[in-house]
């Protein structure tokens, strides 16, 4: 029985942007439902399928979740700091559940497409249609039959299965980097060839994220869209943290992502001493919140991104207030009542940052004050502060607290201006491109109508 003519499959090139395009989205976490989920289209989404189960969900290409403790924090063997192959945590089974709705759901209107041309066209037998890939209906079959169960990962195919904390993901970030080969151990080859040859040139950063926006009394274990955007920022921007004496202070960071990202970013950039299997680094950072949980969850990210905590990149504790009152206590020659040894201004004074970073961390009116001097105290302290300046970047969602905090700036005597965003995208294949957009690294599905608008303030001290 002759063939009916089929249209000109989707190029490699084309294929292999729609498999990272998922793979970089599905990582981030991000609802496949949102309008702004970037998918492939119908033809090309059919053409990868075969791909997508390795791609996104065997668990031989990724690890499942460590159960984090404060005794036990995860093993720096379970790096995500892997360069050209790279690991990534599996999702929970409420976000596996979600895409895979959404996945097969896409996959069949593309498969009623393909076979109704088919029909049309003539020529060729029902049986040779297109079909959902078995592999992935297998594992949403799998996954509804288990119903939805909080903190419960999906069993691997050993049986194996891993329990976390209701509403915690493990949420990954990928990006291209230039391409570098740096010594890394047997844990950090990832298995199956076509998914390791796809993430040749990516780094990745991974946090884990509890799912409510404040958790525990505290904004700091989520990423928010600021800091999304500044990360991105500083891809386009590396001389900014990477390069020869680049010392890089984060102020409330959080879940850790932004000073992280800072951390890698001089690290891929190392530059080898006479031993072929070690790296000088080329720059510091020292990631900063107040004493406590976030401090330890700080900890917990630099681990489990393979960064040493007795290195060049270390978390410190640092509370804006506490520094108010040390500042305030000099200036009146006296030591706080609550003085426990732990000088921040003599911290400062010993690193000498030239670039200070913050992301969305002015949120409370009575924080931006100590916030506005902390920054000034900082750049006080580099070596050349001329030279040094912070980078600020905020989601405005109250223009009242935020107008506060820039009146604090002025308060404390410090230049700024609104700089654009630029950002850092992974470009479509230019010979076939149609119907395909830049995608930006470190995506969201952020809506500044609804969720606010995104300022970045470059900072400097009074000439």
């Amino acid at each position: 029985m002759a063939s009916a003519p089929s249209p000109t499959p989707p190029s490699a090139h084309r294929q292999r942007f729609a498999r990272r395009l998922l793979l970089v989205q599905y990582n981030a976490r991000l609802p496949p439902r949102s309008t702004r989920f970037r998918w492939p289209d119908a033809r090309t989404l059919l053409a990868i399928q075969p791909h997508l189960y390795s791609d996104l969900l065997d668990p031989a290409s990724s690890s499942s979740p460590p159960v984090p403790s404060p005794q036990q924090p995860p093993s720096a063997s379970s790096s995500l700091l892997v360069h050209p192959k790279t690991k990534t945590y599996r999702a929970t089974q409420k976000y596996e559940k979600t895409f895979l709705r959404e996945l097969t759901s896409r996959l069949q209107d593309a498969v009623d497409q393909e076979s109704a041309r088919l029909k049309a066209a003539g020529g060729v037998d029902e049986t040779e249609y297109p079909e959902v890939d078995a592999a992935l209906l297998e594992r949403y079959a799998e996954l509804m039959a288990c119903g939805s169960i909080a903190g419960t990962q999906p069993a691997t195919r050993d049986g194996a299965s891993s329990m976390l904390p209701p509403e915690c993901e493990h949420v990954t970030y990928l990006w291209q980097t230039p391409s570098r080969s740096l010594p890394f151990g047997d844990h950090d080859i990832c298995q199956g060839e076509d998914r390791s040859a796809l993430l040749r040139g990516f780094a990745a950063v991974t946090v884990r994220e509890e799912g409510s926006a404040i958790s525990k009394g505290t904004t700091g274990l989520k990423t928010w869209e600021a800091c999304l955007r500044l990360a991105n920022y500083l891809l386009v921007h590396p001389e900014l943290i990477a390069g020869p004496d680049r010392r890089v202070l984060e102020l409330g960071s959080g879940a850790g992502l932004l000073g992280t990202v800072c951390a890698i970013e001089q690290k891929l950039k190392s530059r080898p001493d006479d031993s072929p299997s070690s790296c000088r680094p080329t720059g510091q950072t020292w990631l900063t919140d107040v004493p406590g949980q976030v401090l330890d969850r700080l900890t917990e990210t630099m681990e489990m991104n393979g960064l040493s905590r007795h290195g060049p990149y270390q978390a410190y504790p640092l509370d804006w207030v506490k520094l108010r009152d040390q500042v305030q206590a000099r200036e009146a020659a006296l030591a706080p009542a609550d003085d426990d040894g732990d000088d921040i201004l003599d911290f400062l004074a010993r690193i000498k940052p030239k670039l200070v970073l913050a992301a969305d961390v002015v949120y409370d009116p009575d924080l931006t004050g100590p916030l506005a001097k902390t920054i000034r105290v900082a750049l006080e302290s580099a070596l050349d502060g001329s030279d040094a300046k912070a980078l600020v970047a905020s989601t405005i969602r109250n223009p009242a607290t935020y107008q506060t905090f820039l009146d604090a700036l002025v308060h404390e005597n410090l230049m700024f201006s609104a700089i654009p965003i630029e950002q850092k995208y992974m470009d479509p294949p230019l010979d076939d491109a149609e119907g395909m957009e830049p995608v930006p690294f470190f995506p969201s599905v952020h809506d500044p109508a609804c969720d606010g608008t995104v300022e970045l303030l470059e900072i400097r001290l009074q000439r």
